[in-house]
């Protein structure tokens, strides 16, 4: 049994190392130049700012990072709604010692890439005992289109480590007693929220269609083992450790008339159909043959780059009609399917119109 333990820890250090190495290769030269800022959008300098301002306030002025003088100065601005990212900002303040804010984003900006492909792999392992299946699996998420585009200046949007490891243990505190797996599994959702407000959403999402599922398929993975006082304490982690973070939130909601996006703004930006079915506009090889068709999608060029690869489409399409696959499979197709149609807004756009009259509702 040691043999085995220490070959699994063996294995695991090789998968991290290798997401490592591909981390170096695929953001060639950010290893060679981290005194240089990683991305070329203007939205990154408010993230820098971020990890400045969180780090000043809770250690040098000893107040909450909600609200700041040091811009909008002298009436000084309300950040309850802005995004602060403490899921990075917070980790942050020890490497502030140590680096400056540039060096600090661009170790964050890269353990993003390095934390998503091996907690993806971990998952994946768990659920299939293959390493090789898992370590492709976590080069798949850690590693697309989506990642890369958001990686010019979106933060927020690239910070998506957290999210494989949330859904390992939620599935570890459904599979197995230990009270361990709750704890981490609201820990880490915590950590997901703290990413993106909008990651934190699409989890309570997910969960509920997991533990629908599970119900459904799989009554005795609930009821044997005593899942509901598992659960109910990995609610109660994450409402202990989120509450301090969302009060501000809900506090300015209702003391404030805060604005909000007019509704026009969700169809623009959602998804084309035909995002996901073609490759990015960046794409060394057809890049230029796809540029005419992202021009007439909606939205911006990061927001619709949502290209998988077609050898990943292959392999899922695979899974779900083999025979031999396993039931777990069919959930993850339901899940895409659920996220898919979520993805694509209110109304279906094809090629960057509305293909009838009346938008077909989606939702």
């Amino acid at each position: 049994m040691q043999v085995i333990r220490n070959r699994i820890e063996k294995v695991d250090i090789q998968a991290f190392l290798g997401y490592s190495f591909l981390t170096a290769i695929l953001t060639y030269p950010l290893i060679f130049k981290m005194n240089y800022i990683a991305g070329n959008d203007p939205d990154v300098y408010p993230f820098l700012w971020v990890l400045w301002w969180v780090k000043k306030a809770i250690l040098e002025l000893r107040t909450t990072p909600y609200f700041s003088r040091y811009i909008f100065y002298p009436s000084g601005v309300n950040l309850a709604f802005h995004p602060l990212i403490f899921s990075n900002s917070i980790i942050s303040i020890p490497l502030q010692f140590f680096f400056s804010t540039v060096v600090t984003y661009n170790i964050l900006f890269l353990l993003t890439f390095v934390l998503s492909g091996f907690g993806t792999y971990l998952l994946v392992k768990y659920l299939t005992e293959d390493e090789t299946a898992a370590f492709i699996a976590g080069m798949i998420f850690a590693f697309s289109p989506f990642r890369f585009a958001h990686a010019l200046g979106h933060f927020t949007t690239i910070t998506t480590q957290w999210i494989p490891f949330y859904v390992l243990f939620l599935i570890k505190t459904v599979n197995e007693e230990s009270m361990k797996n709750a704890i981490l599994a609201g820990a880490f959702f915590v950590l997901v929220s703290l990413s993106s407000w909008y990651f934190m959403m699409f989890i309570f999402i997910f969960t509920f269609i997991y533990l629908s599922y599970v119900v459904i398929v799989d009554k005795s993975k609930v009821i044997k083992k005593e899942f509901g006082k598992r659960f109910i304490f990995g609610v109660l982690i994450f409402g202990v450790l989120i509450t301090p973070f969302v009060y501000p939130m809900l506090k300015t909601t209702v003391s404030e008339s805060y604005m909000k996006k007019p509704i026009d703004s969700t169809f623009i930006m959602s998804a084309d159909l035909f995002s996901f079915f073609i490759p990015p506009s960046f794409h060394p090889i057809f890049g230029g043959m796809v540029k005419g068709i992202y021009s007439r999608f909606t939205g911006n060029l990061l927001e619709n780059n949502l290209f998988v690869g077609y050898s990943v489409l292959l392999l899922a399409f695979y899974a779900l009609i083999n025979k031999k696959a396993k039931k777990e499979a069919r959930f993850w197709g339901l899940s895409a399917f659920v996220f898919f149609i979520l993805c694509l807004g209110p109304a279906l756009h094809i090629f960057g119109r509305f293909m009838f009259p009346s938008p077909i509702p989606l939702g």
